[in-house]
């Protein structure tokens, strides 16, 4: 008996110990969850503190893009006389010693960029010279007087190929700058 007392005993105290630890975890988890809660509480609190967005925010968008778009526009001259542009375009080319084979220009069209009417008078150049000198006058485009004067395309041949129909080839390079300038629409 006395051996079935002490396995009792035994199997008591084992299960003291096994319900201590246990009921220690549960505290554990009750503290941390405790401090959750507190922490959730403190969040919802700051995030109170942030006030709401007003309902009239996205019609203050929308002026707000409407201004900077008119602040662009009025940027645009009203008109840009065309000898004037041409002009520009070849006393670049002569100081920077490029060579302008043809330049053709198109009749001034309306075009429509994302529901805005501009006037674009669109200009193709094929240009003959040094690739630093070729360089050097498509970046003169850039900064230029005429503040929406765009670099549409630039197409840049190796010296010995051929611009089509143009006749020119030789050590140079050879290449093709399409520019667009862009003015206020008509009212």
């Amino acid at each position: 008996m006395s051996r079935i007392r002490t396995l009792g005993i035994f199997l008591v105290v084992l299960l003291l110990i096994g319900l201590t630890y246990t009921g220690m975890g549960y505290l554990k988890e009750r503290n941390g969850q405790k401090a959750l809660i507190t922490k959730m509480n403190d969040i919802n609190s700051m995030l109170s503190l942030i006030p709401s967005p007003s309902a009239d925010l996205p019609q203050r968008l929308v002026d707000a893009q409407k201004a900077n778009l008119a602040a662009k526009q009025s940027v645009l001259a009203a008109d840009v006389d065309t000898t004037q542009v041409i002009k520009t375009v070849l006393a670049a080319a002569g100081e920077c010693n490029v060579n302008i084979i043809p330049l053709n220009t198109d009749a001034w069209t309306n075009v429509a960029i994302e529901g805005i009417n501009y006037r674009v008078l669109t200009i193709s150049l094929s240009v003959q010279g040094s690739l630093a000198n070729l360089t050097t006058f498509v970046n003169r485009f850039y900064g230029n007087e005429f503040t929406a004067l765009v670099v549409e395309t630039v197409t840049i041949n190796q010296p010995g190929q051929q611009i089509a129909g143009s006749g020119a080839t030789g050590a140079d390079y050879t290449g093709i700058i399409g520019l667009g300038i862009y003015t206020q629409a008509a009212k």
